[in-house]
């Protein structure tokens, strides 16, 4: 792991955050996790954009070493092998890069139903927070049912996102919906850029609220983020789903995307 501390690499035992800070004793703190290879990190201005706005929210202050920050990363994607990086600013505006190597695979995924998505009325609803734990635990419940990924609902029964995935769903009439920031999801960068893409593809993604029926009589479901991109949900509970072409022709998209850095 290549780690960068306020301004400085420093080797992964020497990088400490101090136990007073909210960050550690509260989870008051953010992070953004990406995905760069060859010096390049994608959407990186929009992963720094979310970072600032929801830092603006909670009022942390940026770091004197935020404008350090994007020549970092890109340093730390460097080689030819692809990368996870992770930025965390914590409530003491301690800012913290990592990078370790990425398998990305695209493989479909199984996916379940779970209430607890704390809604819309959330505080730190849309926010990447180190308050992460209930999303953790749900996906670990989902994989020791033998899935891969839950998809979360509120207190209305609304489905609004998975545990690390932006969700979008193919109607049997071709229109492809997800669900709306007002519900309470993360506003995800490849959520936000599959919804650029679909015009290119004759579509357009239409922002409304998903119920459970919307998924068992979809055509197609596929999840998005940074990381992976796109993904294809073959299984919602016990209901298969097929594999449809428009997961297909965004993850074409995506391959572009990076095949052309």
């Amino acid at each position: 792991m290549t780690v960068w501390l306020d301004g400085s690499f420093v080797p992964p035992e020497a990088a400490q955050v101090s136990l007073l800070d909210e960050g550690v004793r509260y989870g008051l703190g953010l992070f953004e996790t990406m995905r760069g290879a060859r010096g390049q990190v994608p959407w990186l201005d929009r992963h720094l954009a979310r970072l600032a706005a929801s830092a603006e929210r909670l009022g942390i202050p940026r770091p004197p070493t935020w404008a350090a920050l994007p020549d970092a990363l890109r340093a730390m994607a460097r080689g030819p092998r692809d990368q996870r990086l992770r930025v965390t600013l914590t409530a003491a505006s301690r800012l913290v890069a990592t990078a370790e190597p990425l398998t990305v695979s695209t493989e479909p995924l199984r996916v379940e139903l779970r209430p607890g998505h704390p809604g819309a009325h959330n505080p730190v609803a849309g926010m990447k927070t180190l308050a992460y734990l209930p999303y953790h635990l749900a996906r670990m419940a989902a994989r020791r049912a033998g899935y891969d990924e839950a998809l979360l609902t509120d207190e209305r029964g609304r489905v609004i996102e998975g545990c690390a995935h932006n969700l979008f769903v193919v109607t049997p009439e071709g229109q492809v919906i997800t669900p709306p920031l007002s519900d309470g999801p993360l506003a995800g960068v490849a959520r936000a850029w599959a919804l650029e893409r679909l015009p290119a593809m004759g579509l357009s993604g239409q922002e409304r609220s998903v119920s459970p029926p919307d998924l068992s009589g979809a055509a197609e479901v596929f999840l998005t983020n940074a990381v992976v991109g796109v993904v294809s949900a073959v299984q919602v509970g016990g209901q298969p789903l097929p594999i449809g072409p428009v997961a297909q022709g965004l993850q074409a998209a995506h391959r572009a995307l990076w095949e052309s850095r």
